[in-house]
């Protein structure tokens, strides 16, 4: 069974299972809070247990990022904002 949230060090994820063939991951927060910049990629895996899960990085949520001073410009591929 997948963890319903994971992290790459950078950046928290929610998963989705809303659509087995293209699973979805929402950026849901920041991990660490000293990042001066970073690039949300287009999918992130899920390792956590012995089946490895790739899911769609499709939705940045609305407190993805609160609490943080935004550089001039942010990275994103094939991302909405919630």
């Amino acid at each position: 069974m997948s963890h319903t949230s994971i992290d790459d060090g950078i950046f928290r994820y929610r998963l989705v299972n809303d659509d087995p063939e293209k699973p979805t991951a929402i950026l849901a927060g920041v991990v660490s809070k000293g990042i001066t910049s970073a690039t949300i990629p287009e999918r992130v895996t899920d390792m956590s247990d012995l089946t490895i899960r790739r899911y769609y990085v499709k939705v940045i949520g609305p407190e993805a990022f609160s609490g943080l001073f935004l550089a001039e410009r942010a990275d994103y591929k094939s991302a909405c904002f919630d």
